[in-house]
């Protein structure tokens, strides 16, 4: 069994005089079309375009995960893609 470490690293900058941790702020989405944005983020993370019956059987389906996961939450730039999908398995056995 592979075990995968991740390592998140704390933004020193982000820690002031009095020690208080203000955690970093994500870049904001330039894109007006958050479609294309999720669109291009789901083909990075598959390697190829995401395509077949369960998109053409549902395309509101594919609409929504394309804009709202794929284009708005993880367009955030403050974890990397694998680092997010271990924090949602953390989180859903939790």
């Amino acid at each position: 069994m592979e075990v995968i470490q991740l390592n998140l690293t704390l933004n020193w900058e982000a820690i002031n005089e009095n020690d208080v941790f203000t955690p970093m702020k994500a870049s904001p989405i330039t894109s007006k079309d958050l479609f294309t944005l999720g669109e291009k983020v789901q083909t990075e993370l598959v390697d190829q375009k995401a395509t077949g019956p369960l998109f053409e059987f549902s395309p509101e389906i594919d609409h929504y995960l394309k804009v709202h996961l794929f284009g708005n939450i993880s367009a955030d730039d403050r974890l990397t893609h694998q680092e997010r999908e271990i924090v949602a398995i953390k989180a859903l056995i939790t």
